[in-house]
């Protein structure tokens, strides 16, 4: 940093001591006017501390840099720091410029080299704006030219909101033209203003998004997150909502963040009602939705809940579901808790666990089977085959092999060779003939060849 910047450090040290009670309190946001005529602006409440020396630097540069007393190679250098300050004295440090200053500073920001950092600074300069004045840094935000640092701007701001202004700002997001605002951002951002404002008033949430016909992935949270939210507050009409919605694939979402919501909240009548279902598919993907989100908040319970139950297709499918939940956080332990399931289950639940380890570590669950002994072994290598059977043949059939029940083993060793004739035939035959099996025992993998 030059000599003029340090000098600029050392005086507003002077300065701010003098204003430094003016940095406690009430930070309020000037109302300003956006597209559909609304203002978003929420008062902040900032505890008492004493700013650092970037922070100094930035609130001093700030303002001579607005009363055009220094140029804008001097404010980036000072800006380079910004990322480096807390949120809390950056917002201070805002909250002492007029918006106009503010834009200026923005624009600065995004006139800086990709190289630099921008849209990260971009995201933090907007959120401590949009802390200190919702309103003027949704408006700053549509100002920038850049498309990809505007949307950044954009998030920044739409995360920042709280659910007392997030009404108004799903209106200002809705009304903005399609050049400032890209189809392709639209819905990820409307959507995330949505939760928001159901943090409030699900209901009206709910029916602003039946409102505008949303389509397109970018909604789907939205439908599900509000239905959980509503749930949360008031289950029997988030309920009564979601069952008019019908029986189509958003009808389904809307119904899963129900019960998700309504699991949170009371927990036995959302599963009574679950298991009054369990009978018809859409019972049983309730279920499915149900196991995820107990596992989420509790794996323990999760699995001691799924092997109490009753009904056998809901046990099977849910243990089944653990089994790929557990796999992808602890897949060593997912897999030890399959085996040690009744027979009925064993075989059913370790081919989920293990299709989802062997997807995502091959080599740590091969390393595991080598390790493995007694009884469950052999069931083991019959689901390690049967989930790598399409990715790497060769090697499920060098484990089936190793299998040492005889009829498990011709079973899973046909299995792999009938896999493998519908792939590659030649290379299956050419390693069946290298492999040195008895004759009988190669004539048998021989005759499941698929016809070409």
């Amino acid at each position: 940093m030059d000599q003029s910047l340090q000098r600029i450090k050392q005086e507003s040290k002077v300065e701010c001591e003098t204003q430094r009670e003016l940095w406690d309190g009430n930070l309020r946001g000037t109302p300003q006017t956006l597209p559909g005529g609304t203002s978003f602006a929420t008062p902040r409440r900032v505890k008492s501390f004493c700013p650092g020396p970037c922070t100094i630097a930035i609130l001093t540069a700030c303002s001579l840099f607005g009363s055009g007393k220094i140029d804008g190679a001097q404010i980036d250098d000072v800006l380079a720091d910004m990322t480096r300050v807390s949120p809390q004295e950056l917002e201070l440090s805002l909250s002492k410029q007029q918006p106009q200053q503010l834009q200026l500073i923005a624009q600065r920001l995004e006139a800086a080299s990709p190289g630099s950092g921008s849209a990260e600074k971009i995201g933090v300069f907007f959120k401590a704006w949009a802390r200190v004045d919702a309103t003027s840094a949704f408006a700053g935000a549509i100002h920038l030219k850049n498309a990809s640092l505007r949307t950044k701007a954009l998030a920044s701001v739409t995360e920042t909101t709280g659910a007392a202004g997030a009404k108004p700002l799903v209106a200002s997001l809705s009304a903005l033209p399609t050049e400032v605002l890209p189809m392709s951002q639209r819905g990820f951002l409307i959507s995330t203003a949505l939760v928001i404002w159901s943090e409030a008033d699900p209901g009206a949430a709910a029916a602003y998004l039946e409102s505008i016909s949303p389509q397109g992935p970018d909604y789907y949270m939205a439908w599900s997150q509000i239905a959980r939210r509503w749930a949360l507050k008031d289950p029997p009409a988030a309920l009564r909502w979601a069952e008019a919605r019908g029986g189509n694939e958003r009808g389904h979402i809307v119904l899963f963040g129900v019960i998700s919501g309504w699991w949170e909240k009371e927990p036995g009548s959302a599963e009574a009602y679950v298991f009054a279902r369990l009978d018809s598919f859409e019972g049983q993907r309730m279920l499915a939705a149900l196991v995820k989100d107990m596992f989420d908040a509790s794996p323990e319970k999760a699995v001691r809940w799924v092997t109490q139950l009753t009904n056998g297709q809901a046990r099977q499918n849910s243990c089944m579901a653990v089994g790929v939940l557990w796999a992808n956080n602890d897949p060593k332990a997912a897999c030890a808790w399959a085996l040690s399931l009744p027979a009925d289950l064993r075989s059913r639940v370790l081919n989920a666990a293990m299709g989802a380890w062997t997807t995502n570590d091959p080599q740590s669950a091969g390393q595991w089977l080598t390790e493995l002994e007694g009884e469950g072994r052999d069931v083991a290598v019959d689901a390690y085959c049967a989930a790598t059977v399409m990715i790497n043949p060769a090697t499920a059939m060098q484990w089936a092999d190793t299998i040492a029940d005889a009829p498990l083993r011709q079973r899973v060793m046909n299995r792999v060779a009938s896999l493998w004739m519908a792939q590659d035939p030649d290379a299956a035959v050419a390693w069946i003939q290298s492999g040195g099996f008895p004759a009988s025992e190669q004539a048998a993998l021989m005759s499941v060849r698929s016809p070409r």
